[in-house]
């Protein structure tokens, strides 16, 4: 169930903590600048621009992957019961199972939802809820269950599909996170200063 979203504007900033009598028509922090209006619920992205983002991520983790792979699998083994690519491989599959640590989390995290492909078609990760940043656990708990269902035919194709359906277009992963996929949120500008 969706949480209700507050109307009113509050009677304190929520970033510098000055507190002021409530005024119906004032939008912004007259202190530090801050919108005092809370955001509206996020606006899922559709299906189409969700997937040409998530492909351009794995373009990119296939590019900074596959050259660490080849040099291992053109190393030479000095044990005749395995071979160069088996070494090649492993190094995939160690650093496909790293990713969600330094890949999906820490961009998630501190690119404001984003990875490289979300940012190329301007769409970011938010708390379902209220359209807030994702926490770096949250990311990874969502990275974590994407490997977890690549690891099942049929879950990944589920998980693919149910995007597809219901109000804010969610996958299994969104779902048990709390997250949705939404267009990159527009910077507020300040009011002007008089």
């Amino acid at each position: 169930m969706d949480a209700p979203i507050a109307t009113q504007t509050p009677n304190f900033c929520r970033s510098c903590g000055t507190r002021f009598p409530p005024i119906s028509d004032i939008g912004y922090c007259p202190s530090c600048g801050t919108p005092l209006v809370p955001p509206p619920p996020p606006v899922p992205v559709g299906y189409g621009r969700r997937m040409v983002g998530l492909t351009i991520d794995w373009l990119v983790l296939g590019a900074l992957v596959s050259p660490i792979a080849f040099w291992f699998s053109t190393m030479p083994t000095t044990d005749p019961s395995h071979t160069s690519d088996e070494a090649g491989a492993y190094v995939i599959a160690f650093a496909l199972y790293l990713t969600p640590f330094f890949y999906w989390a820490p961009l998630t995290r501190f690119w404001q939802g984003q990875t490289v492909g979300r940012r190329a078609v301007g769409t970011r990760v938010a708390l379902a809820r209220d359209g807030g940043p994702v926490g770096y656990w949250r990311a990874v708990g969502r990275a974590v269950l994407i490997y977890l269902l690549l690891s099942f035919f049929i879950p990944v194709l589920v998980d693919l599909a149910l995007p597809l359906f219901g109000r804010r277009h969610q996958s299994l992963c969104d779902r048990a996170t709390e997250t949705v996929v939404t267009r990159e949120r527009l910077r507020a500008g300040r009011p002007p200063r008089t």
